[in-house]
């Protein structure tokens, strides 16, 4: 059973011993090495310059350099007597006795505190191999082969397998039932537990820029049961699991949700195009008379902010929260409280090169689909080449890696196998969920932004007007496609 936490989010700034009572709520063999783990020691220094010279010797260009680098690392052990003291002394705090004397400054001044974009300096990623049971070809396919039906789309499937076994894999984390990882042989009698202090904050969780230090907010995944699903830079929210089991739902449920929401992108995405001209002039005039709510088109393409430096981010997103109201707000928090990010993109890269691309940055083409702050995107091209995108900050990748590892190995037919067997149906689902797919699917905030209930009084309390609120929009996505893709643009 999935226990309730104590509150609905709780805000990291970086401390693993600020959460872990939750870790002890949860329980279970996730958790239950966490009290016995051998602590981080302090290194000597002597060790120290022993692992080091040999490393950095060749490094060193000329016969003096080399010698500098020899005397420097022969008079350190005595220059730095008071400073290995204070470490010593650091892991022996009374504070510090259940915890790591490095992992508050490793997560703070190595993460949280970086100013530079999370996208290339600190996110990583994954590509992941085709899924066997599915048909590729290098456009998107229409047709796959064995039992599987030819109607449905290869990035469908793939994304909807995906979320099936991310749901599977998230119910044994965040009930403590995933057992912890274990390094060296036991039958040499060396093995040992890993902590598994990293995995609370894999799923529901979300970065969040704020000006010198960034904050991890982590939600509680019995109250939030839905994933986060984007397509042509709009965000959907979609059922992931059942509320009472917190087991995945039907894979036709889950492949009908993202068949919507990819209906709902085109279509919105058709709008947006024959509107362009008179969505990015915002006939203000028009708009405030009748009292209209005023919107930036999806061509604002919101993601693309969180590819910013953290300070810029912060302070755009405050800027949208104002402007947005608690409508914009809600809708913020949605996607931050999501399971995990699901990436559909309408391309179809084919090297290598090319989803490596995709699953690093969006490429030159997808940039604008993803949200760079969440814990966990899970990418899926048009043409069915998936990978993983993870961001750094409270998670290293080892953790990601069993999370991948396990994903990856539930295929497409083998998913449907499983939903078919729990569910106990020919279809996997009940026609009353099938049915009810559309009001599962919410849009959250592709036809960005809404200015609180429109009419004079509409924007920002009268302290901007729309058009300079509107404006403002525009150029804080120019300033992150600039950072992005290293153009220039500006508006007149």
């Amino acid at each position: 059973m999935m226990k309730k936490w104590p509150s609905k989010m709780i805000e990291s700034n970086g401390d693993y011993r600020d959460e872990q009572h939750i870790e002890r709520l949860i329980g279970g063999p996730l958790y239950q090495h966490q009290h016995t783990i051998p602590r981080l020691p302090v290194p000597s220094i002597e060790d120290t310059i022993q692992r080091f010279l040999p490393t950095a010797l060749p490094l060193a260009r000329t016969t003096d350099e080399q010698q500098a680098l020899k005397q420097a690392c022969h008079d350190f052990p005595q220059q730095a007597q008071q400073l290995q003291q204070r470490l010593i002394q650091r892991r022996e705090d009374e504070g510090n006795k259940d915890s790591s004397w490095l992992q508050m400054w490793w997560n703070q001044m190595g993460y949280l505190q970086v100013r530079d974009p999370v996208v290339v300096n600190v996110s990583y990623f994954f590509h992941f191999l085709d899924d066997p049971t599915l048909h590729y070809t290098a456009c998107n396919s229409n047709s796959v082969s064995g039992n599987i039906s030819s109607s449905a789309k290869v990035n469908v499937q793939r994304g909807a397998a995906l979320l099936y076994s991310t749901a599977e894999f998230r119910k044994m984390v965040c009930t403590g039932q995933l057992t912890a990882e274990v390094i060296g042989s036991k039958t040499r009698g060396n093995q040992a537990p890993l902590c598994s202090v990293a995995y609370k904050y894999m799923f529901n969780s979300c970065r969040v820029p704020q000006r010198q230090q960034d904050a991890y907010r982590m939600y509680d995944p019995s109250q939030h049961t839905h994933s986060i699903v984007s397509r042509k830079g709009y965000f959907f929210s979609i059922e992931l699991v059942d509320g009472e089991s917190q087991d995945p739902l039907p894979i036709e449920v889950l492949e009908a949700q993202l068949e919507r929401c990819i209906e709902m992108a085109d279509d919105l995405s058709c709008v947006g195009a024959s509107d362009m001209a008179s969505d990015m002039a915002l006939d203000v005039t028009s708009d405030m008379a009748s009292g209209m709510t005023l919107s930036l088109s999806p061509r604002a393409k919101l993601g693309l902010l969180t590819s910013q430096n953290r300070d810029d981010w912060a302070d755009g997103r405050q800027q949208l929260l104002d402007i947005g109201g608690d409508a914009f707000g809600k809708d913020l928090e949605r996607l931050e409280s999501g399971a995990i990010l699901l990436n559909l993109d309408d391309h179809s890269p084919v090297s290598r090169q090319e989803c490596g691309e995709m699953c690093w940055t969006g490429g030159m083409k997808g940039g604008h689909n993803r949200w760079f702050d969440k814990s966990i995107q899970v990418c899926v091209s048009e043409n069915g080449k998936s990978g993983f995108l993870g961001e750094h900050s409270m998670m290293d990748g080892m953790p990601c890696v069993r999370y991948a590892d396990y994903i990856t190995g539930v295929t497409y037919a083998e998913a449907k196998r499983r939903s078919h067997a729990k569910y106990d149906t020919e279809t996997g689902a009940s026609s009353s969920l099938m049915m009810d797919v559309s009001s599962m699917v919410n849009e959250l905030f592709g036809e960005i932004l809404s200015s609180t209930h429109g009419g004079p009084n509409g924007v920002a309390n009268g302290a901007n007007s729309a058009s300079s609120d509107s404006k403002m929009i525009v150029d804080l996505v120019d300033v992150a496609q600039a950072s992005f893709y290293g153009l220039i643009k500006s508006h007149d």
